[in-house]
Formats: C-alpha cells, structure tokens, sequence
C-alpha cells in the first residue's frame, strides 16, 4: 500500500478498477471485487485526507498522450472533483459488498450468467467515472464521457429486463444526441482558438482563459451562446432534466440492479458534474449572466423539481418511483448550478454527494422487495408489510425522512443552501423551488405508507403467497452504515462542506 501511495494517487485511482477488472477475467472469483473495491476506498481515503487546494503537487498530473495534437493525460483534483470520486467510491463500495453478500437471487455473483464478465463491466465503468471526473483535458474529458456509458449497454443488453433491446436503443439514442451537440460545439470552440492563437490546445484552463477574454463582443457573444446551449443540453439529458428524461424510467426499471445504482447515483452526476465544471464556469465571465440568460435554466430545474415530484406520487412501481423522486432531487442541483452564488453552488455539490447516497439506498431497498416477490411494481406486494418487516421498515423510513429534507438528514444541508443562495437572486425562483419541498413530502409519505401500511387489494395470489424476510444481522448492519452516513452528513455538515467549499 505504501507503494501506492508513493505513486501519484489520482493516476493509481484510475488504475485500480482496470486492474482489478482484468483480474477477475482471469482468476474469475468474486472476492477479487471486495479487494479493488478495499483498495480504492483506503486510497480516496488518503485522497480526501491529504487534499489541499493550495500547492498540492499531487493534485496534478499530467503527460504527453497524442503529441502531434497537443493532446495530454492530465488530471487535476479540486474541491469539485474530490466530492465526485469520493461518492464513486462510496457507492461502489457498497454496492459491491452488497453483490457479494446475496446469495439467493438470480442476479447472485454464483448463479448470475457469466458472473465475472458483470463485475469487470462494473469496474470498467468505476474506472471511466474517476477519469470522467478528474479529467482537465477536454479532449480526455469527452473520451472518459464517452466510454463510461459503454459498461452500462452491455449490462442492459445481457442481464436487462423483457424490454431491455428498445430500453438500450433509446437510452443510446438520447445521449448519442447530447453527445453530438457537446462534441460540434467543443470542436468548434477548440477551432476558434487555434484560429486565433495559431496554437492547437485542449487544457481546460487554458481554454477557460482564452473564452473569458473573448466572450464579451456581441458577435463572439451570439456565436458562444450557442456552443453553451448545446454543451448544456447535452448535460441536462445525462442528468436528466425536464423535458430530456424520456429514457431514465424504463432505463431503471430494466437495468440489473447494480446498473440502476450506478447509473443514477453515478452517471446521471456526470450532467450535474458537467454543469458546474463547463456550463457555469467554462464559460463564465462578468456580464455572461445576462449574456447567456441562466434564469431559462433555473426555471428548468424548478419544473424538474416539481413536474418529477407529481409523477412520482402516481408510480406504484418503485424503480419509477426512484427515477421521478431522483428528477425531483436533480431539480434542486440544476437551481443551484445555475443561481450563481457560492452558496447555492456549494450546496449543489452537497447535493449531487446526497442524492448519490439516497440512490444507492433507495435502489437497495428495492432490490429487498424484488428479491422476494420477483416484482419491482408495488401492486404485486401482500399488505401490512410493516409489522412483518420492522428493521426494514425503520431504515426504508429514515430513508424517506431524507429524501424530503427533514432537518438532521443529509438532503436538509444541501436543499437549504440552494434555496438561500438562490433567494440572493431571486425571491420568486427561491419561492418555487421551496414549493418541491411540500411535493417531496406528499410523494415520499404517501409512497411509504402505500407500501408499508395500506391494504392492498391489488396484490396478485402468487405475489402474495409470497413472505418476505426481515433483514438478517448481517444487512442489518450493512445498511445501518448507510443510515448513519445519512445522519452524520446532516448533523456534522462542516465536516464535509470545507471540502466542498468553491
């Protein structure tokens, strides 16, 4: 491990997923996940420990890649991107002990088809989200992008659901369209550039620089509006927001479990990541606030916020339920990315770490209930589940608490740090977006007590001859980890926000 260490730890971060990834090919034993995974948490650890964002040497790295077009492997660690690797590795970490500890479902490590193939797509996306997230070359930035949605089309393709061909068609047809309009647009800044410098350059700050001193005239204006358009379109489908969501539903639905937990806690943090790091300061200058009109996207993120909250309180299929509470929470992020303050910003990154961690909650949760009653749609669930559960039913609750922002919880820190930086800019933008709150307590309440508490008439004969089981000693504890980094995150925000700070 000292090793390790010794090494530049951003370059070994990456590498250990695709090390591990090709081990398990070829000695093709599950335990081999729980050591990768070991691994990349002691060293985000360290990361997180030794983190300055003054003078750090080992918050860069950086070497020739593709000479001839000045194209450079570099990564960089800021406050931002150590908030993203720190939520990958703890999402992956439990998601993977959680898959090594199941034992009695088809999508088990021991009976699942081709087991160490599923694990080393796992690992593949677990590399390409570090690079995803440190990356500060652009053309290494789209690459990572690019490739991280890979893993996730074969997961859905081989393990998904009935639908899973036309749920993998549309979910590739909607980010090859964000991805287009990202790439026209970086290829056309990066071709302004070197018009004007006569030097090629893909370096982040190195373009940052360039478009803050050009941006200002009125015709570079027009023309830069555009390429932020499509820059931000293409992250607001990742994420997604309102109106780009139509292939997140029937994606979680059919994913395998562990594709539906990365992909929301994970891959939709890409769009949110890509907002903060090139929608809202890429091209951020004195006057781009009027210039680019960022209210438009404040008013999508409060539609987002309440539009995902009504729907998710008419779902009685919990992966849906998932999907449209996550638009709802995603709407909150896209408010505060887009309102400009360091307060409102700050909290969007809390926020991105807390709906990461409702995620993989959430989904873990569901995955309880399909395992018994081979069904995800709550109308196939016997009645009185609480009195037959109550662990379970005790952490499903804290759960909820979270997700509608109730004070001690984690989401209550970043919710209120929005809302406060956004009412600096705007009273009314600040009055809508607190509205989601009321939503997110009628649909999380009510979904809650619909499952947990009220009969259902619904409930198929087979589904309920069915029993399910109470969480053994072992899960027990498992998730009570996870409740209590809830709490923590809520109660001890300091902790955590001096990090995140911007």
């Amino acid at each position: 491990m000292t090793i390790l260490f010794n090494l530049n730890p951003l370059l070994v971060l990456v590498s250990i997923p695709l090390i591990f990834a090709l081990l398990i090919l070829l000695l093709k034993h599950r335990y081999i996940l729980f050591i990768s995974q070991l691994f990349t948490l002691l060293l985000t650890a360290y990361i997180w420990h030794s983190f300055s964002a003054i003078n750090n040497n080992s918050n860069i790295i950086s070497f020739p890649w593709i000479s001839d077009f000045n194209i450079n492997f570099s990564l960089t660690l800021d406050n931002l991107s150590l908030c993203m690797i720190s939520l990958t590795t703890i999402v992956t970490f439990f998601s993977s002990i959680f898959l090594i500890n199941e034992k009695n479902h088809h999508q088990n490590f021991k009976t699942i088809k081709n087991p160490h193939i599923y694990i080393m797509l796992l690992l593949l996306c677990q590399s390409s989200l570090y690079l995803t997230f440190l990356a500060s070359d652009i053309f290494l930035f789209y690459f990572s992008w690019e490739i991280t949605l890979l893993p996730i089309i074969f997961l859905l393709l081989i393990w998904g659901g009935e639908k899973r061909t036309q749920t993998a068609l549309k979910l590739f047809l909607y980010t090859l369209c964000g991805s287009l309009c990202m790439l026209f647009a970086l290829i056309f800044i990066l071709v302004s550039y070197y018009k004007t410098t006569h030097t090629i350059s893909f370096d982040y700050l190195t373009i940052k620089d360039f478009l803050s001193n050009t941006s200002l005239s009125t015709s570079s204006t027009n023309t830069y509006f555009w390429c932020f358009l499509a820059i931000t379109f293409s992250f607001l489908i990742k994420i997604p927001a309102v109106p780009f969501h139509g292939w997140q539903a029937d994606s979680y639905e059919q994913l395998p479990i562990h594709g539906s937990i990365y992909l929301s806690a994970l891959l939709a943090k890409m769009g949110t990541y890509g907002l903060l790091r090139y929608s809202a300061n890429l091209f951020k200058s004195e006057n781009n606030y009027n210039n680019y009109n960022y209210e438009i996207f404040i008013i999508i993120g409060i539609i987002s916020i309440i539009y995902g909250g009504i729907v998710a309180l008419k779902q009685t299929d919990i992966k849906k339920f998932i999907a449209y509470s996550s638009i709802s929470h995603s709407g909150f992020i896209i408010v505060g990315v887009f309102s400009l303050s360091n307060i409102a910003t700050t909290g969007a990154i809390y926020q991105m770490f807390n709906h990461a961690i409702y995620a993989l909650t959430m989904f873990l949760i569901a995955y309880h209930f399909i395992i018994h009653f081979h069904s995800s749609n709550t109308s196939n669930f016997p009645d009185g589940l609480a009195s037959k559960v109550p662990i379970f039913s005790i952490i499903f609750f804290i759960t909820m608490l979270s997700s509608l922002a109730i004070p001690g919880t984690n989401n209550f820190v970043g919710e209120f740090m929005i809302l406060l930086g956004t009412s600096s800019k705007s009273f009314y933008f600040c009055a809508l977006a607190a509205s989601g709150v009321i939503v997110s307590a009628i649909y999380s309440l009510n979904f809650y007590k619909n499952l947990m508490f009220a009969s259902n008439t619904n409930s198929t004969t087979s589904a309920s001859t069915h029993t399910i089981k109470d969480l053994t000693a072992l899960q027990a504890i498992f998730f009570t980890v996870i409740i209590l980094l809830i709490i923590l995150i809520g109660v001890f925000p300091n902790n955590f926000l001096y990090k995140f700070n911007v």
